[in-house]
C-alpha cells in the first residue's frame, strides 16, 4: 500500500479489519494466549480474502466507460463496412482507460462482474433490420436488433447483461451486415463498468 493509495484506503482497511478484531474480541485475555497462532492466522485469511483492495487492483476497482459511434449520416451496409467491429471514437467516459477507441475493445483489468449496454438506432427501410453482436474473446455473448416489416420508419433497439469475465477477455460489439445512423444527438452507444471484482 505505497504512495497515494495508502492515503486513500488505508483508513477504510483498518477500520474494516477493526472491526473483524470487535467481533473477535472473546479471543482477547488469556483465549488470546492459547489462540494466538490461530488469531494471526485468522487476520492473514482476512487480509488474503480483501487483498483486491491492496496496490493496483484497487484503483481497478474504478472501472466505467460510455462510448458512442463518432460518425454522422449512415454507417455499415451500402455506406461503408458490414458485420465489422464497430470502433467508438467519442469518448463520453473511459475510467481506467479499459476501452480502446482505435480498436473498439474493451479489455477486462480484472476478474469480476461487469455490465454492458448496447444501443443502436437506424432509419430502417421496409423489409429489412438493424442488429449488432455483443462479442466475447470474438464469441456472440447476446444480440439487439428488430426487423421492419410495414414501412420506413426510425427504431431504437438495445439489450444489456452482467458478464463474469476473466483478467484481459475482450468484449466488443460487432455490427451485423446492416445499415446504421448517427448524428450529433448520440444514438449508437456502448457502455460498461464494473459491479465487483471476484
Amino acid at each position: 500500500r505505497s504512495g497515494g493509495q495508502r492515503t486513500a484506503g488505508g483508513v477504510e482497511d483498518r477500520e474494516q479489519l477493526e472491526e473483524w478484531r470487535t467481533e473477535n474480541s472473546w479471543r482477547s485475555g488469556g483465549q488470546r494466549t492459547a489462540g494466538g497462532v490461530e488469531d494471526r492466522e485468522q487476520v492473514e485469511d482476512w487480509r488474503t480474502e480483501n487483498s483486491w483492495r491492496s496496490g493496483g487492483q484497487r484503483a481497478e476497482r474504478k472501472v466505467a466507460f460510455s462510448v458512442t459511434l463518432g460518425v454522422g449520416g449512415y454507417y455499415g451496409g451500402y455506406y461503408g463496412p458490414t458485420s465489422t467491429t464497430l470502433v467508438y471514437k467519442d469518448i463520453l467516459t473511459n475510467i481506467g482507460n479499459h476501452y480502446n477507441p482505435t480498436n473498439g475493445h474493451f479489455t477486462a483489468p480484472v476478474r469480476g462482474v461487469y455490465y454492458f449496454r448496447i444501443a443502436l438506432f437506424g432509419i430502417v427501410e421496409r423489409n429489412s433490420g438493424i442488429h449488432c453482436n455483443l462479442r466475447t474473446n470474438g464469441t456472440v455473448t447476446l444480440k439487439a436488433g428488430l426487423w421492419e416489416y410495414i414501412a420506413k420508419s426510425q427504431h431504437h433497439v438495445a439489450n444489456a447483461a452482467s458478464l463474469l469475465l476473466e483478467q484481459g477477455d475482450v468484449v466488443d460489439v460487432q455490427l451485423g451486415g446492416t445499415t446504421i445512423y448517427d448524428d450529433s444527438h448520440k444514438r449508437n452507444t456502448f457502455s460498461g463498468f464494473l459491479l465487483f471484482p471476484v
